[in-house]
């Protein structure tokens, strides 16, 4: 019983992550209530999500969604930010990021609520040298952000893509999803050198999560930039929702 719910939560996850971002919403209170260690917790996510976010990324890639010259760009400074991220992590307590959180995710939810035509319209022209700093800033940024906290990684980035590089909401999802593997990936090494996987949890949750980053990806590139948009808004509040329940809790 125990893996079933979190397989369906696993499932769940990996479709909304593909599309929007925030599968842990999803996947982390189903590990509470099982009353999981955080340390195994936080691994054996980590594994679950880097397996759903590989299949999201790869079928993105296929279907002409991601920038190969932002991903080559990009691909240094999100390793050196999730390795420092991951390294952090089990060093110093990271309760107090929760109401900060919140606040700038609810902040980025309300932006694209009142912005009807936020990223219906695709108007990329390439990279210059301006933007290609701030690809680097943010992709060692919010990489450092995912290895050490972690939820609202994929909503910032795909609001980065949209509001600075000028991308539609497909292709800043698949773009969030490039980076977000690069970004897992690191994280996940260090985490299996730790011993904080719970293989008997996460292959069958991993299973699960990769059938629903495939059936996302697709759903996304078929219903296009208002499906994505409005499913990014609603996991937007409601990973801004369970941080500050979880910042009320403690």
């Amino acid at each position: 019983m125990e893996i079933l719910l979190l397989s369906v939560a696993a499932f769940v996850a990996g479709f909304v992550d593909a599309v929007a971002g925030g599968g842990g919403v999803v996947t982390f209170p189903v590990f509470l209530f099982l009353n999981l260690p955080v340390s195994q917790i936080v691994g054996t996510n980590k594994f679950v999500s880097t397996a759903g976010t590989l299949i999201a990324t790869l079928t993105f890639f296929k279907k002409g969604k991601i920038s190969p010259e932002i991903l080559r760009l990009a691909l240094p400074f999100s390793v050196a930010g999730a390795l420092l991220g991951a390294v952090t992590v089990l060093l110093l307590p990271n309760e107090f990021l929760k109401p900060v959180v919140s606040v700038l995710i609810i902040g980025v939810a309300l932006y694209c609520y009142i912005r009807p035509n936020l990223g219906a319209q695709h108007s990329y022209t390439g990279l210059t040298p301006r933007s290609s700093r701030l690809v680097c800033a943010a992709a060692f940024a919010l990489a450092a952000y995912d290895g050490f906290f972690g939820p609202g990684t994929g909503i910032f980035l795909t609001f980065f893509f949209i509001n600075v590089l000028k991308f539609d909401f497909v292709r800043a999802a698949g773009n969030t999803k490039a980076l977000n593997l690069i970004s897992n990936v690191v994280p996940l090494l260090y985490f299996l050198t730790q011993g904080t996987v719970r293989f008997d949890l996460a292959i069958p949750m991993a299973l699960a999560n990769i059938v629903g980053g495939y059936c996302g990806a697709h759903a996304a590139i078929r219903k296009g930039n208002s499906f994505v948009k409005w499913i990014y808004v609603t996991m937007a509040l409601l990973t801004a929702g369970k941080l500050i329940l979880d910042a009320c809790l403690h």
